[in-house]
Order: structure tokens, then C-alpha cells, then sequence
């Protein structure tokens, strides 16, 4: 399976970072505003990673785990 984690960097640091991680869009604006992200959820689905704003850049970026062995 192709997991991918979504990363939101800022220019500025906000709450004392700048780097966030997280697994949805949606997840995105649960924690910080449009404002604060510079786009809308909508924009986010209509645009093409990495998207850069005035106040952040969100990236996709793949999820790499350790395989399990089943017995």
C-alpha cells in the first residue's frame, strides 16, 4: 500500500514550529485555519503538490515502514 503523509512547512513558525505533519487535508484544517494555511480546503484538492502560499508549503511525501513477517 502507497501511504503518504502530507507535510505543512511554514515560513514563520507558528505556535513555536514549523514543520507539521499530517495524513489528510482535511486533518490540515482541523488544527489551522484557511488563513493561516493562505488557500481553502478546496484549493488544496483542485491544486498539484507541492503547493507554496504566502504563508506555508504543503508537500506529499511517502511513508516508509519496516515489513512484517507474518507467521
Amino acid at each position: 500500500m502507497d501511504e503518504k503523509i502530507i507535510k505543512v512547512q511554514f515560513h514563520v513558525p507558528v505556535d513555536g514550529r514549523q514543520e507539521y505533519y499530517f495524513t489528510s487535508f482535511a486533518a490540515i484544517y482541523e488544527h489551522f485555519t484557511a488563513q493561516q494555511i493562505g488557500c481553502a480546503l478546496r484549493t488544496l484538492w483542485a491544486s498539484t503538490l507541492p503547493k507554496a502560499t504566502t504563508q506555508c508549503v504543503v508537500s506529499r511525501h511517502p511513508v516508509i515502514r519496516k515489513a512484517q513477517n507474518k507467521k
